[in-house]
């Protein structure tokens, strides 16, 4: 395969793959029900490798990974309807490595937490703690 893929189910758009020499290279995106872009994928060499975004039905963002050779590696946020951040957490090589925040719909901080090699380190800190 070299090029567009497009997969169907039930006779509705499903995903479209980009393929380069029959291995997944480019965005993938995926559609819900109604035809919507429910999740955009870049992939290099068959990993995913990049910003992956998913959406809500009406378009928002509704949470962001960062990829690097098929793992989490970087900043993974979810996000609330009014597109503020409400949680993020960091992971190096598949694993939770370094900070992790959980916020309020406001922006405010309810809890932050250290991990290291995905073992948390020290206590949830309150805000201001």
């Amino acid at each position: 395969l070299h090029g567009e893929a497009r997969i169907f189910h039930e006779g509705r758009l499903q995903s479209v793959v980009l393929y380069e020499s029959g291995t997944r290279h480019g965005e993938t995106r995926m559609f819900d029900e109604q035809g919507r872009v429910r999740a955009v994928v870049p992939y290099v060499a068959g990993k995913r490798h990049g910003t992956a975004t998913w959406y809500a039905p009406d378009g928002q963002v509704v949470k962001t990974a960062e990829f690097q050779a098929d793992r989490l590696h970087g900043a993974v946020r979810e996000y609330f309807p009014n597109g503020r951040v409400r949680s993020e957490q960091t992971y190096a090589n598949g694993v939770l490595h370094g900070p992790s925040t959980i916020f309020q719909a406001d922006g405010t901080v309810t809890e932050r937490m250290l991990f290291e090699g995905g073992v948390p380190h020290g206590q949830a800190k309150p805000p201001g703690g």
